[in-house]
């Protein structure tokens, strides 16, 4: 038997590469990474007329940069 196409990942998970350029502008090192939602952190942003912005990203394990990812990415997996 062969593998024709991976289906989706019961758990939510997504591969992702890391880009960096996150929180700490930091630049990543481009390693393909198995993301889970339970990877991601948030943190909220405000403006100075008083909107606020959630943003998420994940923390490389191999170089610790922080990837900013969107939130649409894991909600189907919610």
């Amino acid at each position: 038997m062969r593998l024709l196409e991976k289906g989706p990942d019961p758990k939510g998970c997504r591969e992702l590469r890391c880009k960096g350029n996150g929180v700490g502008n930091t630049a990543g090192c481009g390693a393909l990474l198995l993301v889970s939602p339970r990877d991601v952190k948030s943190f909220v942003s405000h403006d100075y007329g008083g909107g606020s912005d959630t943003n998420y990203y994940f923390v490389c394990p191999v170089c610790h940069a922080e990837t900013y990812v969107s939130y649409s990415t894991f909600s189907s997996c919610r």
